[in-house]
C-alpha cells in the first residue's frame, strides 16, 4: 500500500490520525494469497483475485465518503472471508502485518526553499506517526536518489548529494528505529 498525503476518491484506508492509504487491488490479492499460504491452502489460492475485486469495488463504491479505519477494513474483509467459507483464511490475514510504501518525495514542500530542514522535520513527524500507529510491519521508504537531487538541486550525482544521502539514511534509520524497532524496513 501507498501513503498518500490526501485522500482522493478511490478506496482509502485510513492508517493513523495523518495518513491514509490508497487500496490497491494487486496488493489485497497478494495479501489475500499469503494469508490462504499461511492456512496451508495452495500458494496460488484461485478466489484471492475475485475476492479483492470484490472488496475494493464495494470500497470505491463508497465514494468521497470518510476514509475507512485500517482495523474496519480489516474487519471488512474477514467478514467477507468468512461469509465465504474461507475462516481459514480470514484468520491468518495480514497476520504478518501492513507493508507500506512511501516516497520520499512526498516529504518534500511543492515549492520554495529550506529542502533540507523541510525534508527532516516532516519525514520525522509522518514516520513517527505512521509507525506509532502500529500496523506497520515492513516500510520501504523509495526514491532516494531522486529526493536528495532534489534538495540539492542537481541534476547529476555529486560529492555533495553522497553526503546528504548519508545523512538522509542515518536519519531515517533513526526516526525508525527509536519509534518502531520490530519494523523491516528498506531504503531504495
Amino acid at each position: 500500500m501507498r501513503l498518500s498525503a490526501t485522500s482522493p476518491v478511490p478506496a482509502v484506508i485510513r492508517v493513523c490520525e495523518m495518513g491514509t492509504v490508497i487500496l490497491d487491488r494487486d496488493w489485497l490479492a497478494e495479501a489475500l494469497r499469503r494469508a490462504a499460504g499461511f492456512a496451508g491452502l495452495e500458494e496460488e489460492w484461485w478466489p484471492a483475485e475475485h475476492i479483492a475485486r470484490s472488496v475494493t469495488t464495494f470500497l470505491e463504491a463508497r465514494g468521497s465518503e470518510a476514509p475507512l479505519g485500517m482495523e474496519r477494513f480489516c474487519e471488512t474483509v474477514r467478514s467477507v472471508l468468512e461469509g465465504l467459507g474461507y475462516g481459514e483464511v480470514a484468520n491468518q490475514f495480514l497476520r504478518d502485518g501492513l507493508e507500506l510504501r512511501v516516497s520520499l518525495m512526498d516529504f518534500l514542500p511543492a515549492t520554495g526553499v529550506c529542502f533540507e530542514m523541510h525534508f527532516f522535520a516532516v519525514s520525522a513527524e509522518r514516520l513517527r506517526k505512521v509507525l506509532a500507529a502500529g500496523v506497520v510491519k515492513r516500510l520501504v521508504l523509495e526514491d532516494l536518489r531522486e529526493c536528495v537531487k532534489a534538495m540539492t538541486g542537481h541534476r547529476h550525482w555529486g560529492p555533495r548529494c553522497a553526503e546528504l544521502m548519508a545523512e538522509v539514511v542515518d536519519h531515517l534509520r533513526a526516526v525508525v528505529g527509536a519509534t518502531a524497532s520490530d519494523v523491516v524496513f528498506a531504503i531504495l
